[in-house]
């Protein structure tokens, strides 16, 4: 009976529209509303101020041409010369940034540049260069706040950011006292020591005796269980320590497994197991790829 009720996998016949889309459907269906009163809100007043949503009817109003009203609001873009006559023969002081003011005559084009008069609300008043002021619309406004308010969400997050990379730093501290594992100063506080035992690691396997190649991959294997040890992982032997450590935490077990592998078939097979000298070079490589993830060589 349980198995009749059951819906065939794939089967979408008789499934609602809510069962097409799932949960997220709430979620489109809100999504549209909010762009459709954000359209309504910028198509409606642009269409009542222009009759048209033509765009080059629009911009005409927010770009500077021959054609812009005097009398139009504009505003400096950045600290700005203000002169006593168009082309800058005498100066008569400077604005602020974002200086308000209204457009009283021009435009006068001299040596390729266009000059406006602008009546400022705090003085000097005269003409300035036209690449210094912007009209001032509703969306230059926009603009004009989106840009302090994104500079200073930009430091709040940054500020966020330094401090979550703190906290997380001593997030993972803490879980390391509470595993026993130790901080990564304490592997390379005996790096020097180890060094001094891997180097003979090294001289091992590079002897013409195959007695030395074995004691090589041994001693690797002893040094594999005493890193592996101080991460705090535990076990009856290396074997089983390794079966408790995740593939996130070690990223060559693959390879420091397949390494005490071979260090098994040395110990458990004795004179019967056929060692080369090019197999016993690749076990060591093994071992080195574990070391080296840990800054223990």
């Amino acid at each position: 009976m349980a198995d009749k009720d059951k819906k065939p996998v794939g089967d979408t016949s008789g499934g609602t529209f809510f069962d097409l889309f799932g949960d997220d459907i709430l979620t489109w269906f809100i999504g549209l509303i909010i762009l459709a009163t954000l359209l309504s809100a910028v198509l409606v007043p642009l269409r009542t101020r222009f009759g048209t949503l033509s765009p080059s009817r629009i911009l005409a109003h927010y770009i500077f041409s021959d054609e812009t009203p005097l009398g139009s609001m504009v505003r400096t873009k950045n600290e700005t010369f203000v002169w006593s006559e168009a082309g800058g023969i005498n100066l008569l002081g400077t604005q602020k940034v974002g200086a308000l003011g209204t457009l009283t005559d021009g435009p006068v084009t001299i040596l390729d540049e266009r000059w406006w008069s602008v009546d400022f609300r705090e003085s000097p008043d005269g003409w300035v260069r036209e690449r210094d002021i912007q009209i001032v619309t509703a969306l230059s406004t926009f603009w004009w706040r989106l840009t302090w308010i994104s500079t200073i969400l930009s430091l709040l997050l940054l500020t966020g950011i330094i401090y979550s990379i703190w906290r997380t730093n001593q997030i993972r501290k803490t879980e390391r006292l509470a595993l026993n594992v130790p901080d990564e100063t304490v592997f390379r506080s005996t790096s020097v020591e180890k060094n001094e035992r891997w180097e003979r690691v090294k001289s091992l396997v590079e002897s013409d005796n195959p007695n030395d190649w074995r004691a090589a991959i041994i001693e690797a294997d002893i040094m594999l269980d005493e890193l592996v040890t101080r991460m705090g992982y535990g076990g009856a032997d290396l074997g089983d320590k390794l079966k408790g450590i995740e593939g996130s935490d070690f990223t060559s077990l693959d390879e420091a497994w397949e390494a005490h592998k071979v260090r098994n078939r040395i110990a458990h097979e004795g004179g019967d197991f056929i060692l080369t000298q090019r197999e016993a070079h690749r076990v060591v490589a093994l071992f080195e790829k574990a070391f080296e993830e840990f800054d223990l060589i």
